[in-house]
């Protein structure tokens, strides 16, 4: 365990009141602080520009801590009553508008399907009163307005990663001055909750930037979904007559649950679990300690993980190639009857077991099946 990235962490939770949510956040976070540490020096960083890339992954997160109890607050438990209508329900014409981008922290965000022709946003004016929703051209945009924004020059000596800071600000600042040019944009609020509606006529692509809050996507017409999140949720459930051209999701600790077709998938995530269902002719999944489940039709697949166990189930004759690799986690790979004989299986483990059960070639493959792990088991049947 590094210890300045420790001591980052406990910087930031020194003044929050210790319940047993926030531990289980501190250590959420100090572990992926530490594996995002570990992995920058793996790629050739030294330490102060790996320990720079921990502070630069945390922007959001004293926002998020900022929602729970400080010490010394008193939190009451007295409930006001509101006789003010806070629901907003914003209205654009579908027509225009061909993308939707929403960048948030940890406010939840859905779409759903609309009543009608038009595109509808609702919230709650009370939880989010900062959030701005405007159409820019052809873009529908949505966030909090109230940000932040630093600039740094490299004007004065840089400064080391052993000096003493009391807050998490000093620590912030000192990084700042080791970078030298850097430019930091931060937003405040979250905990509030955001619906995008949309017509079924129109196909939308969406964007979604978020930190801690849950993503949900359900039945709605969409053309391409981009989500990056650090330690939301991720769930997606789209009709089969609903086929985006992509679904490209990107998380750290969020799990991701996926039952929709498209024409390519590709989800990295670092400990969140992937579930997949759903025909895709192109699959690429990445995780580091997350474990995968994938299960349907499909052509290429590359599924990697370190530590997370992976299961395959193929679902249709027109696979072509599948490549399986970890180092320690457990492969299983389900093949179709229809192809038996017909695929080529290459296997390898070093310490773990390996089994084919379901047999070899009898002449030249239609498909090929590579799966390898170093101490995992690895079965394919």
């Amino acid at each position: 365990m590094n210890a300045t990235v420790a001591r980052i962490v406990e910087i930031m939770f020194q003044n929050t009141q210790m319940s047993d949510e926030v531990q289980a956040l501190k250590d959420e976070v100090m572990n992926n602080c530490q594996e995002r540490y570990q992995d920058m020096i793996d790629r050739g960083m030294d330490e102060d520009e790996a320990v720079a890339a921990v502070v630069d992954s945390l922007k959001g997160m004293e926002e998020v801590i900022a929602e729970y109890p400080r010490k010394g607050d008193y939190v009451s438990d007295y409930d006001e009553d509101e006789d003010e209508e806070t629901e907003q329900d914003l209205v654009f014409s579908a027509q225009q508008i061909k993308r939707v981008s929403v960048l948030l922290t940890s406010d939840d965000i859905n779409f759903e399907a609309s009543d009608d022709e038009y595109i509808h946003v609702y919230y709650d004016k009370e939880d989010m009163p900062n959030l701005v929703v405007v159409a820019n051209g052809s873009t529908l945009k949505i966030e909090r307005d109230n940000k932040a924004e630093v600039r740094m020059e490299r004007n004065q000596p840089m400064e080391s990663m052993d000096q003493e800071w009391n807050s998490f600000s000093d620590l912030m600042n000192g990084i700042k001055k080791m970078l030298g040019s850097i430019k930091v944009n931060c937003q405040y609020g979250g905990g509030g909750e955001v619906t995008i509606a949309l017509p079924q006529e129109y196909a939308i692509a969406v964007e979604i930037r978020a930190t801690s809050g849950d993503v949900d996507v359900d039945d709605v017409n969409l053309s391409e979904i981009l989500v990056e999140t650090t330690s939301g949720d991720v769930s997606i459930t789209l009709d089969e007559d609903k086929q985006p051209a992509s679904i490209r999701l990107k998380g750290s600790s969020g799990d991701m649950d996926v039952n929709a077709s498209t024409s390519r998938l590709t989800i990295n995530t670092v400990s969140g679990d992937v579930e997949y269902y759903g025909d895709c002719p192109d699959i690429s999944v990445t995780t580091v300690s997350g474990d995968a489940e994938i299960d349907g039709a499909m052509r290429q697949v590359n599924l990697k993980s370190v530590s997370g166990d992976i299961g395959l189930r193929v679902g249709s004759d027109t696979l072509q190639n599948v490549s399986c690799n970890t180092t320690s986690g457990d492969l299983t790979i389900h093949l179709p009857a229809s192809l038996r004989g017909q695929v080529g299986v290459r296997m390898q483990t070093v310490s773990g077991s390996q089994h084919n059960r379901y047999g070899e070639s009898m002449g030249a493959p239609l498909a090929w099946v590579s799966a390898h792990s170093v101490s995992g088991d690895v079965t394919v049947c």
